[in-house]
């Protein structure tokens, strides 16, 4: 059985894999669809719905995940990759939510 999966993370296709060894796993990134939900079960089915249609009759799965900071009210949450500049490393969202931080504190 075929799994398609809306990522284009290799290491989340071999966790998978490793997971459901009865499924031939592919990866399906759904680019240039709009996750426009408010929360990430929201985005999520909006992706899967997205690679389910181009692949009528076999399974097919999505998530959607994000950084919620507490003492920053639940930012950057749902917008956690979208918030970020493409100039800028994935990692560099912890030095926004640490500035942030750090203004809520001086605050």
């Amino acid at each position: 059985m075929k799994l398609c999966v809306a990522t284009h993370n290799q290491h989340k296709l071999r966790e998978i894999s490793q997971i459901l060894p009865d499924f031939e796993v592919v990866a399906d990134d759904p680019e240039g669809v709009e996750e426009t939900a408010p929360d990430f079960v929201g985005n999520a089915l909006i992706k899967v719905r997205a690679i389910a249609q181009r692949h009528k009759g076999e399974w097919s799965m999505a998530d959607d995940s994000g950084l919620e900071v507490r003492a920053l009210g639940g930012a950057p949450g749902v917008r956690s990759a979208r918030g970020r500049s493409r100039t800028r490393p994935p990692g560099d969202a912890r030095g926004t939510c640490a500035r942030g931080i750090a203004r809520t504190s001086a605050g």
